[in-house]
């Protein structure tokens, strides 16, 4: 979306995911309670130690929220605002998830039952990586969305995007499976012994494949 100058294209572009924008919001909540009703420990912990992404994560999902909505009915000399606070939400809103994946996959420090680390922990170079990957995946998906979405020339740009973000992505796949198991060697215990290995080695193939 902030590639892309003009407010034709850009209207297609919205107007494309106006039908499915409320259910796609959905997925918060499910997934906060969802966890919180099968899993309250992993819940306290996780609220505690991610607070920060957490809470950047939520200001992002509302700037992205209200300025969607704020759009349409902007004036013309107001839209540019809100075509910004719509593009800076949504990557507010990415970066932060791809922070907890990373953080999640570092662990945390607990003691009794609770978090026992600092406010930063989870502000690694690992987690940091996994937020600019989630953007390229994120942005992979909304580039494949609008070559099935639209035509003529915006059609066309997707489409070579695509190929450009796939190779991107698929390189961020390939340093966070080499990072993740030298970073963590209970991991790298996990992933390859036996038979462990067995069922873990097709993945790769298969996310190549695919």
């Amino acid at each position: 979306f902030g590639t892309v100058r003009g407010s034709t294209e850009r209207d297609v572009m919205v107007n494309s995911v106006a039908p499915v924008w409320d259910g796609n919001e959905t997925w918060l909540v499910l997934g906060g309670a969802g966890l919180f009703g099968a899993f309250p420990l992993a819940y306290a912990v996780i609220i505690d130690a991610l607070s920060i992404p957490l809470t950047l994560m939520l200001i992002g999902l509302i700037f992205r929220g209200v300025a969607f909505e704020f759009r349409f009915q902007a004036t013309p000399s107001h839209r540019p605002f809100w075509d910004r606070a719509f593009f800076g939400g949504s990557l507010l809103a990415t970066f932060s998830q791809g922070v907890v994946v990373g953080a999640v996959i570092n662990g945390f420090t607990v003691s009794g039952r609770a978090f026992s680390g600092g406010m930063f922990d989870w502000l690694t170079p690992f987690s940091l990586f996994c937020g600019l990957g989630l953007c390229v995946a994120y942005a992979l998906l909304g580039a494949t969305w609008l070559v099935m979405k639209s035509e003529g020339a915006l059609q066309q740009r997707m489409r070579s995007a695509s190929r450009q973000l796939l190779v991107a992505l698929l390189a961020v796949f390939a340093v966070i499976s080499l990072w993740t198991p030298l970073a963590h060697p209970a991991i790298a215990a996990r992933w390859f012994s036996l038979p462990n290995l067995y069922f873990l080695l097709p993945v790769p193939l298969l996310v190549i494949l695919i």
